[in-house]
């Protein structure tokens, strides 16, 4: 059992590593374009310039945030089972099928119904999100008129225009993610920032400054937004009712006043500063910030990976040998420890990423790894949250979003007067560190507490602090202070190891899980000989379902068989393709049918809880799974040459 226990968590490490790094390949994109934005953008724009578009922007995000709110989390809870809108709306608990309802539905009408829902979803969104960036328009231009003069109501349309398309694209592009199609919402999230970038690059070569900004941002979406919709076409059925805004506003609605929280969170600081300091302060702030985020992208991958990986049968099969709250827990730990590592990366390479700006806001350095460890904060709240269980959970999680204001505040009051940008920034990690506390605490004393691994990660956050704070109080500078930090930063892992902050056991399962992220060659020899020594009649249909993806009936056509009898095939070939015991069950047409299937995860999920629900052990899915893609990479031909049909195969 052990053993088994240890496999089921070897194999959900590597399948979240691989579809987490994917994600922050994703959110990443925002690096390279962020780079080249905040070059060019900082020298076509003074610090006042910069800073007053950072304001407009923060007012089109909370706008952006509020399009759609409570539908568009509503709308997810009720397709996927879970709401996420980039803060983790957490998981629907009790909206999971039950055997009996399994047993008595038609797989295909419910999927089916899923993508209609889908269809209304995206249709009340974009209603919604309509009618609130009208009406902003609307009263920011009286607004901007009155209290600015002339010309400022062309950039209060154009960032209400901004928000809207804002709005659409927060709707679409979850899509992908909650499909766990991780490659073509990565590749998306590149799409984006490259045509917001280009965009505003010919706009401010054009002279059209802050406006430009605002119109190629607001035109980009929208067109990023487009292609994100034929992508996931098949997803949306569009037959809308008029009980679906009820079902999904009931869905929906407990999240309003997270989303409003959040909002307060994201945008507080900016909007603050622009009340109490100087657009040039503003300005050199946005630009910490923006750098500071490159390396949270990527924990932020891990965490946006996590829900969408909750209904995969992966992660259900490490749930059951582990306990859910155990596997919480070395889910959050993995989480934590990689955050730890990318804020020691930021707090020594702060020097040299300030670089990237113009020179103006080389004073903006410092202020990076602060604002750096704000958001580390905010991605262990989530973390928390993602990781407990107990009763009332989500009303805690947006009970201390609204909290989180009240030390803000209280840091803010006693530091603003120092220095407002320092004094914001350090409020932000207070606060966060805070909220963390309480939840940790509140969960403590429920029934069925998460078992963290305080000591450990303490003793990672106590070898990071000595880390960074040697190299930070040496008297080195220049060439000095980088070599200390980069050998200072190369120990950083054996240091863990050594206060068996990872303990050395873990080793070899950190090693399989990295590993899991490179080319494996020999796993394809070993998948060829396999293939070659399998029988004829499994090869075949292996051949033409997994590797050439036939149709079943076309398949079974050729084989003169039944499509049941094909599917049983491939799936036992699968089994000896993934060397796993020789175990055929009843069920095994129905597994190579989810197996097979190329529909969209809303199709898939309903097979495999269909699957679960007659006994189907979810791990042998997921081996199985993963044994249809080896074949798909192995290629036709290249795989096993193709062997004609033969009397056995007929048979």
């Amino acid at each position: 059992m052990t053993n088994d226990r240890s496999r089921a968590m070897t194999l959900y490490g590597q399948t979240m590593t691989r579809t987490g790094a994917i994600f922050a390949l994703g959110l990443v994109s925002v690096v390279p374009f962020g780079i080249l934005s905040l070059a060019v953008t900082t020298r076509f724009l003074d610090p006042t310039e910069f800073g007053q578009l950072a304001i407009l922007f923060a007012v089109a995000s909370v706008v952006t945030m509020f399009c759609g709110v409570g539908f568009l989390q509503g709308t997810m809870i009720a397709v996927y089972g879970i709401s996420d809108d980039g803060d983790d709306g957490g998981g629907a608990d009790g909206l999971e099928m039950t055997a009996e309802e399994v047993e008595a539905s038609d797989v295909e009408a419910r999927s089916d119904e899923q993508k209609r829902l889908l269809g209304s979803g995206l249709l009340i969104v974009a209603a919604t999100s309509t009618a609130l960036c009208v009406a902003v328009a609307a009263v920011g231009v009286v607004v901007a008129e009155a209290a600015f003069g002339g010309g400022w109501w062309i950039s209060v349309l154009l960032m209400a225009s901004s928000a809207w398309a804002g709005g659409l694209w927060r709707m679409m592009h979850q899509v992908p993610r909650m499909e766990r199609m991780a490659v073509r919402w990565a590749w998306l999230q590149w799409a984006r920032p490259g045509l917001v970038v280009v965009g505003s690059i010919a706009a401010l070569v054009a002279g059209f400054g802050i406006n430009g900004i605002l119109g190629a941002t607001a035109v980009a979406t929208l067109m990023a937004t487009a292609v994100a919709y034929f992508v996931s076409r098949r997803s949306f059925r569009f037959g809308f009712r008029r009980e679906d805004t009820r079902v999904i506003w009931e869905a929906g609605k407990a999240w309003v006043p997270l989303i409003f929280a959040v909002a307060i969170q994201t945008n507080v600081s900016i909007l603050l500063l622009g009340l109490l300091a100087t657009p040039a302060s503003v300005g050199l702030f946005q630009v910490a910030t923006r750098i500071a985020q490159f390396p949270i992208y990527f924990a932020d991958g891990f965490v946006t990976a996590w829900p969408a990986m909750e209904r995969s049968p992966i992660s259900f099969a490490a749930k059951e040998r582990k306990g859910v709250r155990e596997y919480s827990a070395s889910v959050f730990t993995l989480l934590a420890l990689s955050t730890l590592g990318l804020l020691v990366f930021i707090c020594f390479a702060a020097d040299s990423l300030i670089h990237i700006a113009a020179p103006a806001y080389r004073e903006a350095a410092s202020l990076i790894p602060i604002v750096a460890a704000a958001g580390a904060a905010h991605v262990v709240f989530r973390g928390v949250f993602r990781a407990t269980g107990f009763p009332r959970r989500r009303y805690w999680y947006t009970f201390l979003h609204l909290v989180w204001i009240a030390p803000y505040a209280a840091v803010s009051v006693l530091l603003i007067p120092w220095d407002a940008s320092y004094g914001v920034a350090i409020a932000q990690v207070v606060a966060g560190v805070f909220i963390s506390i309480c939840f940790v605490l509140v969960d403590r004393r429920s029934n069925n507490p998460t078992p963290f691994e305080w000591r450990r990660l303490g003793l990672a956050l106590l070898v990071a602090t000595l880390c960074v704070g040697v190299v930070q109080l040496s008297p080195l500078h220049g060439a000095g202070r980088a070599v200390a930090s980069i050998a200072a930063f190369a120990v950083f892992p054996l240091r863990l190891l050594a206060v068996r902050a990872v303990p050395r056991e873990e080793v070899p399962l950190v090693r399989a899980i990295v590993a899991s992220l490179l080319p494996n060659r020999r796993a394809k020899e070993i998948a060829r000989e396999r293939l070659a020594e399998m029988p004829e009649h499994e090869r075949q249909a292996l051949t033409l379902l997994a590797i050439e993806r036939r149709d079943p009936e076309e398949a079974a056509a050729e084989l003169h068989v039944s499509p049941p009898v094909a599917l049983a095939r491939t799936t036992r070939a699968l089994r000896t393709l993934a060397g796993e015991e020789d175990r055929a069950t009843p069920y095994d047409h129905e597994i190579g049918a989810y197996v097979l299937n190329r529909g969209p995860t809303i199709e898939r999920d309903v097979l495999a809880t269909r699957l679960r629900s007659v006994g189907i052990d979810p791990l042998e899915l997921h081996v199985l799974d993963e044994a249809a893609g080896l074949a798909r990479k192995l290629g036709y031909g290249q795989a096993s040459g193709r062997l004609p049909l033969t009397s056995s195969t007929r048979s």
